[in-house]
């Protein structure tokens, strides 16, 4: 399950790579993958990922039931 802070790291990576840093590490759940500057777009697919993970995580759900002669 991915978090808030796992999602900040792989931006912060992305923003690294973007102004010239030639590799990153990104650490997630206790394992750390390097990245140099071909693999930014998998580092942009990671992001994606974790931000449709977290999307799905944070949706509610919920049932209404409506009567008229109660319950």
């Amino acid at each position: 399950m991915y978090t808030e802070r796992d999602l900040k790291k792989v931006k912060r990576a992305i923003l690294s790579l973007a102004e010239g840093k030639r590799v990153v590490s990104v650490n997630i759940s206790g394992r750390e993958v390097k990245y140099g500057q071909t693999e930014l777009s998998d580092l942009q697919k990671l992001s994606n990922e974790i931000q449709s993970a977290l999307v799905k995580s944070t949706k509610s759900s919920y049932s209404l039931i409506k009567s008229n002669k109660g319950l």
